[in-house]
């Protein structure tokens, strides 16, 4: 990989820049995110928000928020992105979009040094700056599934500062960030569990498990910026939290082993309820703790999980509420005289 290139967009089916993070206040209160824009060819792709978009290529996005002391998210999540003149047009990564016609929020990444990031949405604006050199997985940052190249880097170890905008508040907040690049011609399907984690020794490991252990995936870089890869995954699921607008459950506590490396690790989401919803994509999102042992050390750490394709069993329901949130937003954006007609259209769904 070339960098500052490869940092850019390439010309592929799908394509992804992922962001997420835990952060604390001065008083040690707790917030996550994650922020991802996403690129994809509409004929290529599978997801229903996005194939019916008559265009070669796509921008969207979804963005998450979590204060966790109060137990409150909120989701942005956008089937279509406008993308500034100027984007993907310098030498460095800089995207500038916009996810609602109807307000102007915008939304920003942007590296103004090497690995070094601006990341702004409507409820948070960052800096986040890399402790280490981007981990290149499978050691060239490539990987094969069926046939075809996925690329893909990490930087696992970012500092973040900056603020965070908590209903009417504007906090101050530092912590640590993640970020993900993939890009690939390689569709797939939608079952996978992902963890990133950020461990308290200095260690950062990413584990991926791709349709029912078709591919396993383990990519541990060192605090030395050394990093090893191997696939004798095993993951045990633990407790399971059920969707009452899905129906699909969730295992939110799991047990990871990886024998060759003598790592035993318990990862317990930090609030079950994070279920995302788009279109007929249902997946859950959040912030994770991490506790065990490595070598026989015991560690601690925070990190973040994502669970896709756990079946969707209440697809009328899943489409009911997602009509519902988007009557909503769009009249909390037209203001108190559309409450009105708000509530009728909401009685009649």
């Amino acid at each position: 990989m070339q960098f500052p290139k490869d940092e850019l967009n390439h010309r592929c089916n799908i394509e992804w820049w992922y962001f997420n993070g835990n952060l604390f206040d001065k008083n040690r209160n707790r917030y996550a995110f994650m922020n991802c824009l996403f690129k994809a060819n509409p004929k290529k792709s599978d997801i229903s928000l996005v194939k019916r978009i008559p265009k070669k290529e796509v921008f969207f996005s979804h963005s998450l928020f979590v204060d966790v002391s109060k137990k409150r998210k909120i989701m942005n999540l956008s089937p279509f992105s406008i993308l500034s003149g100027d984007s993907f047009k310098r030498e460095a990564l800089f995207v500038n979009y916009l996810n609602s016609p109807l307000r102007y929020i915008n939304n920003e990444i942007f590296e103004f040094d090497s690995f070094k990031y601006r990341l702004k949405n409507e409820n948070l604006d960052l800096v986040l700056k890399a402790r280490k050199e981007p981990l290149l997985h499978n050691g060239g940052g490539d990987f094969v599934v069926d046939g075809k190249k996925v690329f893909y880097y990490s930087l696992t170890n970012l500092d973040a500062k900056g603020v965070v905008v908590d209903g009417n508040k504007v906090i101050e907040v530092c912590g640590k960030a993640w970020m993900d690049h993939e890009w690939s011609n390689f569709i797939g399907r939608k079952k996978w569990e992902w963890f990133s984690i950020q461990l308290n020794n200095g260690i950062e490991i990413m584990i991926q498990r791709y349709n029912n252990g078709e591919n396993n995936y383990v990519g541990i870089i060192y605090g030395n910026g050394k990093a090893d890869f191997v696939n004798d995954l095993i993951l045990v699921e633990g407790k399971k939290w059920k969707s009452k607008i899905s129906g699909a459950e969730y295992p939110v506590s799991w047990k990871v082993i990886v024998k060759s490396k003598k790592i035993e690790l318990e990862i317990k989401a930090v609030l079950s309820d994070m279920e995302v919803l788009f279109g007929s994509l249902n997946y859950w999102e959040g912030p994770v703790d991490v506790m065990g042992k490595i070598d026989g050390k015991n560690i601690r750490g925070i990190g973040f999980m994502e669970l896709v394709g756990k079946g969707m069993k209440n697809k009328f329901d899943v489409y009911n509420y997602q009509i519902k949130q988007v009557v909503n937003s769009y009249f909390k954006i037209v203001g108190k005289k559309g409450n009105y007609l708000l509530n009728g259209l909401i009685n009649k769904i």
